[in-house]
């Protein structure tokens, strides 16, 4: 089946991120926010019970640390999708995620310390020098990143596994479920039934729904909804909260001056395609 769409819907670059990372984006930013504000919270605390100095340059310099996090944990979960983890390797790929979390390890260490080191020496009176970060740090918090990084691992591999299985049972599912080849509407005192495939779309038309069949309008009693559910999802879409079309009749996409969408029909028919409902068509084209 090939469509001719000559207009392409554009997502915007927190659509793809969002669409790509099976959660949103700015929680994830904000939950490693959260964890650099409690262990400045934690030093600030601790500098107060012992009596000793605080210095919110110095504390803030080391706690890039923790900032690190959120661009090479990110890094975890595109290693795991290129792994093609399995249930059934899951075990073989152990020593490959050991490697991968201790070379990201010790990268990690090492751009913390040039950056302290590099800061320090450009604004600080009192500079650090990079050997000495690198040492104490690795020292210090090494078994902090391998424990988080083999955390980020296990967790996202079972999220992503189960998403496959879920896929798949759903694909299997769909595969097994029948639909109706045909619509019976009532016209006067005769019932004519409709061949699904005749269909290039349904709209709400005052308390029935029309069905656009062979240049015709049929007029059906049934709720859009309850018309939808004995339609094939894989063939028929919603692209409106009053509109479902069959994509084997669709031409090209018309994008208006203000980023909405018009859907052409092969017939010459137009008609709006709502924000609501453009993913559902995204994913059949």
């Amino acid at each position: 089946m090939s469509y001719k769409i000559t207009n392409r819907l554009s997502n915007s670059a927190g659509d793809f991120i969002v669409n790509k990372i099976p959660f949103k984006v700015q929680y994830y930013l904000y939950f490693w926010l959260l964890i650099c504000l409690l262990v400045v919270l934690q030093d600030y605390v601790f500098a107060i019970l012992e009596q000793t100095p605080f210095y919110w340059s110095e504390v803030l310099l080391f706690k890039i640390y923790w900032i690190l996090f959120i661009p090479f944990s990110l890094s975890v979960y595109y290693f795991n999708i290129r792994t093609a983890i399995t249930k059934q390797n899951l075990l073989r790929s152990i020593p490959k995620h050991i490697l991968f979390s201790v070379s990201l390890t010790f990268i990690q260490f090492f751009i913390f310390a040039f950056l302290v080191s590099g800061l320090s020496h450009t604004f600080s009176k009192y500079p650090f020098d990079f050997l000495p970060v690198f040492i104490n740090s690795l020292a210090r918090d090494f078994y902090i990143s391998i424990l988080v990084y083999g955390f980020l691992i296990l967790i996202q591999q079972n999220f992503l596994i189960m998403k496959k299985d879920a896929a798949n049972n759903e694909k299997n599912l769909a595969s097994s479920l029948t639909y109706d080849q045909f619509i019976n509407v009532r016209k006067s005192r005769e019932i004519i039934p409709i061949d699904i495939n005749t269909i290039n779309w349904i709209g709400k038309e005052g308390t029935y729904v029309a069905i656009h069949s062979n240049g015709k309008k049929y007029l059906h009693n049934l709720s859009l909804s309850k018309i939808q559910h004995l339609l094939d999802p894989g063939l028929f879409v919603r692209i409106h909260r009053s509109t479902i079309i069959n994509i084997k009749v669709v031409d090209k996409l018309k994008s208006r001056s203000n980023g909405d969408y018009d859907v052409l029909l092969k017939n010459g028919e137009e008609l709006r395609l709502s924000r609501n409902f453009r993913k559902n068509l995204n994913n059949l084209l």
